[in-house]
């Protein structure tokens, strides 16, 4: 899985990416400003942001306002200095990773714990630079 965070629109092949960016949701996707994740991977991402945000939508626009934003990434950032010692079911847990497909997934952290620690890392300081920028962060899914 590509865990990748691209920085513009010129990066993306395809429009299966969530798009994360400062402010309220403005009717326009794909925006300058704006870090994309490709959807499956954020789904290593999404399990955090998820336990703090009422209403969480894979699929829909999600406005985060700032202070739980900040809480996310600090989260993010907390489980991703600590992922490289975890074990493979305390990293799922630490992630709030579905289970109901447990084994694909865990195979999946297993493989890419670099990779998805970037991703937490990079996701972090982006949305922490976004919460400098505005009250909000849009948070837009598939």
């Amino acid at each position: 899985m590509d865990y990748r965070i691209r920085r513009s629109k010129a990066e993306l092949d395809s429009t299966g990416f969530i798009e994360l960016g400062p402010g309220r949701y403005s009717g326009a996707h794909w925006q300058p400003g704006f870090v994309f994740v490709w959807s499956d991977a954020f789904g290593m991402a999404e399990g955090i942001l998820a336990r703090h945000v009422d209403g969480y939508d894979h699929l829909d626009t999600n406005d985060v306002h700032r202070d739980v934003m900040l809480r996310v990434t600090a989260e993010w950032r907390s489980v991703a200095l600590r992922l490289p010692t975890l074990s493979t079911a305390e990293a799922a847990a630490a992630l709030h990773l579905e289970r109901s497909f447990a084994e694909p997934v865990d195979a999946e952290l297993d493989a890419h714990r670099a990779e998805i620690t970037r991703m937490l890392l990079e996701l972090s300081e982006a949305c922490e630079g976004f919460c400098a920028q505005s009250d909000w962060v849009c948070v837009l899914g598939v």
